[in-house]
């Protein structure tokens, strides 16, 4: 008996040092904590926005509870009411707060862009999980940016066109009050004009209904056969309803944006509107990719709700920021800055995110609306 168990043992021993597998070592509390200050609209015009994307950070908190070296991580979470003059004090009062190391922005660009002036006063390093303003980082050398840029978006998206679907024309629709859709609408339009590809015409979402419907016939006329939107929420609605009234035929390219932004609403015809819809996002629905995307989706389904690429953004933030928190011993913000700023790469949900001067460095997908899910059509690098 004692010669077969010394036998088992040894082979137990063999298998973990041989077949690759990996061993992982249980991390105990060790009684301190590391206090990260959080800024969401949870109530106000951006609510819907906002809740999903906490539904993201509460969930990267309950599997990453603890850094690596046992310090629990707690999380004080601040609601704007989704007002500029709201954040401004919220982030003020967290940052004179000596405990709190890094805050965390669940807001989009326009909000974010507002207070770079503010958060360059602070001094206090800012994870903006949601913005994706080039200008960010180089407004300001605090912030650090978890999506791919509207430069990067833009432009994937015009050689999509031209390369992928081998178009020589497009036109464009976009909100031009809105900062995020106008900055994705210009790089658009200069890649696609970089390459000798024409833009039949420029549509701004907000315009008269029957001028707006005019606009849309003509392009039909002119053998249009796509339309590059940047638009969101109610403009991105609007256009993907005109084009089933007027039953028009031409391709629609969205953003991963836009389709999070009409999930978050429960809009009851999206399922016939966004259909064949193509979408530029950070990730794809239909398979899982990875042990972190496995978690969150477990997370959404034992609290029952659904997720939206604002979840998973607001994910990859606290993971970065987790990765971060793994690499100094005693961590001050000035470190903390520098190894979110530059990090050498950690596995997100779909693939490796690194970060040179705070920009985010991850591949982005081409995907194609199919039952209200992003199926990865092409992956970009």
């Amino acid at each position: 008996m004692r010669a077969m168990l010394t036998g088992l043992a040894a082979l137990i021993l063999y298998s973990l040092l041989f077949c690759g597998c990996e061993v992982k070592h249980e991390i105990k509390p060790s009684g301190k904590q590391v206090d990260i200050g959080v800024i969401v609209p949870l109530s106000g015009e951006k609510e819907a926005f906002g809740t999903k994307a906490l539904y993201g950070l509460q969930a990267a908190l309950t599997h990453h509870p603890l850094t690596h070296k046992g310090d629990r991580i707690v999380l004080h979470i601040e609601d704007n009411h989704s007002h500029t003059e709201t954040t401004d004090t919220l982030l003020r009062k967290l940052a004179q707060n000596s405990d709190i190391k890094v805050i965390i922005l669940l807001l989009n660009s326009n909000a974010t862009l507002q207070i770079t002036s503010l958060i360059n006063h602070l001094e206090i390093p800012v994870i903006a999980a949601l913005a994706t303003h080039e200008d960010l980082t180089i407004k300001s050398s605090y912030l650090t940016r978890i999506s791919s840029s509207n430069a990067a978006q833009g432009k994937i998206a015009a050689f999509f066109v031209s390369d992928e679907l081998l178009l020589d024309k497009a036109a464009l629709f976009y909100n031009p009050s809105s900062v995020y859709s106008s900055s994705l609408a210009t790089f658009f339009i200069e890649e696609f004009e970089k390459i000798h590809r024409e833009i039949v015409d420029v549509i701004e979402s907000e315009m008269d209904e029957n001028e707006l419907e005019r606009r849309l016939l003509l392009l039909k006329k002119a053998g249009v056969e796509l339309v590059y939107t940047s638009a969101v929420d109610r403009n991105a609605r609007r256009l993907l309803q005109l084009r089933k009234k007027l039953n028009l035929d031409f391709q629609i390219l969205g953003t991963g944006n836009m389709q999070a932004n009409l999930k978050a609403h429960s809009i009851i015809e999206m399922p016939q509107l966004s259909e064949d819809v193509f979408v530029v996002a950070d990730y794809f629905d239909d398979k899982i990719k990875t042990d972190e995307e496995k978690k969150i989706v477990a997370y959404s389904e034992e609290k029952k709700i659904e997720l939206t690429t604002h979840s998973y953004l607001a994910y990859e933030s606290y993971l970065l920021l987790h990765n971060a928190l793994g690499k100094c011993q005693e961590c001050n913000q000035t470190q903390l800055n520098q190894l979110l700023r530059n990090n050498s790469g950690f596995t997100g949900i779909s693939d490796v995110i690194r970060t040179v001067e705070g920009d985010a460095k991850r591949p982005m997908f081409i995907n194609r609306i199919h039952d209200e899910k992003m199926h990865i059509y092409v992956k970009v690098y």
